[in-house]
């Protein structure tokens, strides 16, 4: 059988975007086909969540409202920060051990699946709280319905894709929900074993009080930064 991977990462710098596609076609059986970026490579991970596209907006709204947060109130602003990416990488049945920062991500093999390792690193700056503040968060797009049911938070269905917050429920928080990230790193390892297409929108966020000020625990309130990091990945073939 000959399995085709196509794995897409976006990055919008202000008002231009620049895509950056690779296509580990036709048989990634037959050898690890392996893309990595990193910041040699000159890409400023700033996507703009603003301007997603409209519409992202509202579906991360109603994401959250399924995955039972839609009582805390969110609000955004430019980070002071930068990303970085650290690892990107697209892969069929083996996935390889990395590391990003103090995280480690120890491999899975014979997995007769395919999709993508990521590795991500948000350094605070500017207004930015104290790096202990900052927590990861990320939204999930798919035309997969079998995809969502891995994930207990609930999704929502806008008519042609299924939107649903990443994370084990307890937290919006990627990190504060069994992900494998900290204050300044995150890993993410997904990957199906079927025909399917995802886009990932992760971003940074801290909690605050009711006039802004960013607090160490979990409040009410939520402030994510306008800007992120989008990436996906399409498996067909299967």
């Amino acid at each position: 059988m000959r399995f085709r991977i196509a794995v897409i990462l976006v990055l919008i710098v202000g008002a231009s975007t620049a895509f950056a596609t690779w296509d580990v076609s036709p048989n990634p059986a037959s050898a690890n086909h392996v893309v990595a970026i990193d910041a040699s490579n000159g890409w400023s991970c700033t996507d703009d969540l603003v301007s997603f596209g409209g519409d992202v907006g509202l579906d991360m709204d109603q994401a959250l409202a399924n995955a039972k947060f839609s009582a805390k109130t969110y609000s955004f602003a430019d980070p002071g920060g930068s990303y970085s990416v650290s690892k990107y990488g697209a892969y069929w049945n083996n996935f390889p051990a990395f590391i990003v920062g103090s995280e480690t991500y120890l491999g899975q093999f014979s997995k007769a699946a395919s999709g993508v390792e990521t590795g991500l690193i948000y350094t605070r700056g500017g207004n930015d709280p104290a790096q202990s503040y900052i927590h990861w968060f990320q939204l999930v797009e798919t035309n997969s319905s079998t995809y969502t049911q891995a994930f207990p938070n609930g999704s929502y269905n806008d008519g042609t894709y299924y939107w649903f917050v990443d994370g084990d429920g307890t937290s919006p928080f990627y990190d504060e929900s069994n992900g494998l990230a900290n204050h300044s790193d995150f890993i993410d390892v997904p990957f199906s074993s079927y025909n399917m297409t995802a886009t990932f929108y992760t971003f940074v966020g801290w909690y605050v009080d009711a006039n802004g000020v960013p607090q160490a625990s979990p409040t009410d309130y939520v402030l994510f930064a306008s800007k992120g990091v989008r990436y996906g990945f399409t498996n067909s073939g299967y």
